[in-house]
């Protein structure tokens, strides 16, 4: 039978599960967090409320033929199995790391946990399967605001990061010549220098090995925040500019306003010899956006700062 309780239910946990992936899209948003597992986790759970909907929202569902029966089977499987253990291990597992109160992590945990036995330890009627599926809905959007909040008050996030991502993003594309989403870690060092930050090679490389444990060679854009963003410093915006413009005179000897393609080239190659032809013919690409041949200060401003 359609059910309104459900359907409410559901599209609360739907919203609130879109507004965690979301928060959770940058690395940088909440630091603290587990964000692979939570992804994945949110991720189930936005299905499962589009199920829900459809499950409680639409008579055919509750009809008695074997298709309908079949889904209602399926749906109940999905909540039990699937959606309840793992959110809620992962929220216990969350509150524990950050040293919340025990006996508020074992409730959250009981909640999670207690509608998967709760059915067999009663007759499965319709009206107790109700309350069941009620109290099943409300546990899980309990559990979803609570790792939120957690990754709200993160005091490792500040507004400061987005522009930090902004910064590292552009890096990213540009070295990411092949647009495969991936560029090699040998590259990375390049990537520094060239954005004017200064690290420890020693130091860089044990990071490096932290976040490609198996020595692929190559990381993601999740994987790269991780490394640079170890490395990345403050800097008053008015003190880089004037450091840039500098640096681009030095390079514009005759004061034209622009320098050569096969100069910026020059200068790439100088950061790292290890760049191959196609390496830089890939860069060039993304910083000539109007295929002039020449960079001016602008788009070498964007280059150093991604902004």
């Amino acid at each position: 039978m359609v059910s309104a309780s459900s359907v409410v239910a559901h599209l609360v946990k739907l919203l609130v599960t879109a507004v965690c992936m979301r928060h959770l899209a940058e690395p940088y948003r909440a630091k603290a967090l587990p964000r692979t597992w939570s992804l994945r986790a949110f991720r189930i759970l936005f299905m499962h409320s589009i199920l829900g909907i459809f499950r409680f929202g639409v008579p055919f569902t509750s009809s008695s033929t074997p298709t309908a029966r079949c889904f209602r089977s399926f749906y109940d499987w999905f909540s039990n199995v699937i959606e309840i253990v793992p959110l809620a291990l992962l929220t216990s597992g969350i509150l524990s790391a950050y040293q919340i109160d025990e006996r508020i992590r074992m409730l959250l945990l009981f909640l999670g946990t207690v509608p998967i036995f709760f059915p067999l330890a009663i007759k499965q009627k319709e009206s107790q399967i109700r309350k069941l599926r009620f109290f099943t809905n409300i546990t899980v959007v309990l559990q979803i605001l609570a790792i939120m909040i957690l990754g709200l008050k993160n005091g490792n996030y500040n507004e400061d990061d987005d522009q930090k991502v902004a910064v590292m993003r552009k890096a990213f594309q540009m070295f990411d010549t092949t647009k495969s989403g991936f560029i090699e870690t040998m590259k990375i060092s390049t990537i520094l220098n060239t954005m004017g930050q200064l690290f420890d090679d020693g130091e860089l490389k044990t990071v490096i090995e932290e976040n490609d444990p198996e020595g692929v060679g190559k990381v993601n854009f999740d994987g790269f925040c991780k490394i640079a963003g170890r490395f990345l410093e403050e800097e008053d915006a008015e003190a880089m500019q004037e450091e840039l413009k500098e640096a681009f005179r030095l390079y514009d000897r005759e004061g034209n306003g622009y320098i050569t393609t096969a100069t910026l080239k020059e200068i790439l190659a100088a950061l790292d010899d290890k760049l191959t032809s196609s390496d830089l013919d890939g860069i060039i690409a993304e910083i000539d956006t109007d295929g002039s041949g020449t960079v001016d200060f602008d788009e070498f401003m964007e280059m150093m700062t991604g902004e």
